[in-house]
């Protein structure tokens, strides 16, 4: 497992945790990708997210109206769509497994 990244800037540590790769190959098969409800929705899902006990688990903004949320594990990201709709259904219209078909901003 990787180390995680260490900053220091003007006297202030900063440790930035190493949740998951971010590289898109990496993610692939691994992340599901939501289309929000609308902007007030999409703005709750790091919320959601963290209550619903997926704090861990990088978002990313992939345009218009679409997050891609990233998981460890193929078999953690098909749990989340198929058993935690209750999650998801607060701010996404639909999920599904996301195959590498769109580029995604950090958020």
């Amino acid at each position: 497992m990787p180390l995680p990244v260490v900053l220091v800037l003007l006297d202030q540590l900063i440790v930035i945790e190493d949740r998951t790769s971010l590289n898109p190959n990496h993610c692939i098969g691994r992340s599901v990708i939501g289309e929000a409800k609308d902007l007030s929705a999409m703005s709750n899902i790091r919320s959601l997210l963290t209550n619903g006990g997926y704090d861990k688990n990088p978002s990313l903004y992939v345009g218009g109206l679409k997050v891609l949320i990233v998981f460890k594990e193929r078999t953690i990201a098909m749990n989340f769509m198929e058993n935690e709709s209750n999650l998801w259904k607060k701010a996404c219209v639909s999920v599904s497994q996301w195959e590498g078909d769109s580029t995604c901003v950090v958020i």
